[in-house]
């Protein structure tokens, strides 16, 4: 899960941070989670790796201080457990 979560995008970084930083322009995001910052305690492994990656991209905000690059993590929150992809799509209808 590290390798995926974490080494993903450090390994990326590695590769067109210097660059990006040389044209004095770009963006990086990262697509971390909201466990990340708030981890349930059924999901540790998960809120492990997404704080990893979270402490990632602030480290590499902070080295583009003054310049014209910046470096953000979207945190999406995780679906409802008893959820699914057909109901969230689906409008409610107002009580009659």
């Amino acid at each position: 899960m590290l390798d995926v979560n974490v080494m993903s995008g450090v390994r990326l970084s590695r590769h067109y941070f210097p660059r990006v930083l040389a044209q004095n322009w770009g963006r990086v995001i990262f697509v971390s989670s909201e466990v990340g910052a708030f981890t349930p305690p059924d999901m540790v492994h998960y809120g492990v790796s997404k704080s990893a990656q979270l402490a990632v991209s602030r480290g590499m905000a902070e080295l583009t201080k003054g310049t014209g690059v910046t470096v953000n993590s979207v945190l999406p929150r995780p679906p409802a457990p008893t959820a699914s992809w057909t109901t969230c799509a689906r409008p409610r209808r107002a009580p009659a």
